[in-house]
């Protein structure tokens, strides 16, 4: 029943809208000594930090729960102090009973591997998916949304010619003052400085961020394929996407013309949660537990420069013949 009403809600809201107008080996390589010279001792930046372990093949045991590894070669397990080298693409670290480690190693993202398959994880604050903090507004930049994945892998959407966003996936490593981020297999590494203060994100020369999905809040159309959408239209409709005790929902609204004495109804109908795939610019519409029993709407981006505006497009086809273009009005 649940599926019905829905589609029968986006199959309202889409004619409406006709009829009405007429994400390794590519990862960033370590700021260590050039790989053809002669390997000597250093502190490998990407080391420095404290590190939490997380798993192993075995129950863990034997593994330090907490590695705090300094710049200088010091630094701390769960209670000691130790010392801590690089050598020969090797990590080995002195504890303070006598005893040593020595492992090669590998990092990636937010993540250190060793080589018997342990892992310890590191909190680092821009892990997570960003979108620029003005979106909604006036938008004048040119990156509109990132994702920076603790393995290390990344991506980025911007927007092109058309208005229209598009993605390039990355890679991301930590470094000595930030983080080298590649666009792309064969690109150059990019050195990016930044800060989070408040919850937001500063990324040098890119602009600040805000920790939201560039799809949340509350949307109204302006548009489609076939033209304007004014307020008082029989296609008019509204959007609302927004997070509640963590999960996702979308609830819809719009006007459903009826003959009886010219009149327009407007209809309510129940949220539903959604889970998105932002990279497949999906939206899955679910009805009941599991994904059985969901229905599909896919998602763009679009920016206009004339208004300074980001719009987003939802369709019933991965083509977007079809489409309704809406306006970002406010957060739920």
């Amino acid at each position: 029943m649940k599926k019905r009403v829905f589609n029968a809600i986006i199959y309202g809201m889409m004619m409406l809208a006709m009829c009405s107008v007429g994400c390794s080996d590519d990862e960033p390589s370590d700021s260590g000594p050039d790989s053809n010279q002669e390997q000597v001792e250093y502190h490998s930046p990407r080391l420095v930090g404290s590190w939490r372990f997380v798993k192993s093949l075995g129950d863990g045991t034997g593994y330090k729960t907490v590695l705090n590894l300094k710049e200088d070669g010091t630094g701390s397990d769960n209670s000691a102090s130790l010392k801590w080298t690089t050598i020969d693409d090797k990590l080995e670290i002195v504890f303070a009973d006598g005893s040593k480690l020595r492992t090669a190693y590998q990092t990636y993202g937010a993540v250190l591997a060793l080589v018997d398959y342990a892992e310890y994880e590191m909190e680092l604050p821009f892990v997570g998916a960003w979108t620029a903090a003005d979106a909604g507004r006036v938008f004048s930049g040119t990156d509109f949304f990132y994702h920076f994945d603790r393995n290390g892998d990344g991506g980025v959407f911007t927007f092109g010619t058309d208005g229209l966003w598009k993605y390039q996936e990355g890679k991301w490593g930590r470094s000595k003052e930030g983080m080298d981020w590649m666009k792309g297999r064969f690109s150059e590494n990019e050195h990016l400085s930044y800060q989070v203060t408040d919850g937001n994100l500063t990324l040098e020369g890119k602009g600040e961020f805000v920790q939201t999905p560039p799809y949340y809040g509350v949307w109204k159309s302006v548009s489609s394929s076939a033209g304007v959408i004014h307020q008082d239209d029989y296609a008019f409709s509204t959007v609302e996407i927004y997070k509640y005790q963590e999960k996702t929902y979308f609830y819809c609204n719009f006007w459903d013309h009826s003959n009886l004495n010219g009149k327009y109804f407007q209809q309510n109908y129940q949220t539903f949660p959604i889970v998105v795939f932002s990279k497949q610019q999906q939206m899955m519409i679910l009805f009941s537990e599991g994904t059985e029993d969901a229905t599909t709407l896919y998602f763009r981006f679009y920016y206009s420069k004339d208004a300074k505006k980001v719009f987003m497009d939802l369709s019933k086809n991965n083509d977007f013949k079809e489409y309704v273009r809406y306006e970002y009005q406010t957060q739920k």
